[in-house]
């Protein structure tokens, strides 16, 4: 059975239950939280997203390196929870020249339906220069 979570905007389905998501649109939030900034007073979450100098930073080469590492770590999370495996061949870091909006791009496969995805986030100019 494919990984369930709550549909964000949190709402309620036809049957007034909890609206649940899954499939793609899960598989990009759990992606999504796990690379987004760990900024929380939860003490048993600490340090399980890039971090904010990570998510703000990525015009910086070193960063965008530790931040494929650590995409590296988390696939191999994932793969250890069956959930995922990542293409490493496949992440890259692309520069449109016109609007310098940065893309991380990577595709990963989904262990339990065995469908391969493509994962993508661009990180405009106003966020890499302040």
């Amino acid at each position: 059975m494919p990984f369930t979570g709550l549909k964000l905007p949190v709402g309620v389905n036809s049957s007034g239950g909890a609206a649940l998501e899954d499939g793609d649109s899960q598989d990009g939030k759990i992606i999504m939280m796990a690379l987004g900034s760990d900024d929380n007073e939860n003490a048993f979450q600490q340090g399980i997203g890039l971090g904010d100098s990570m998510v703000f930073d990525t015009s910086d080469p070193s960063v965008r390196g530790r931040i494929s590492g650590r995409i590296r770590q988390l696939f191999r999370s994932f793969q250890t929870q069956r959930r995922f495996r990542l293409f490493p061949a496949s992440l890259s870091w692309e520069q449109n020249s016109e609007t310098q909006d940065l893309t991380l791009s990577f595709r990963y496969l989904n262990l339990e339906t065995d469908e391969v995805n493509t994962f993508s986030r661009t990180y405009g100019a106003e966020k890499l220069n302040g």
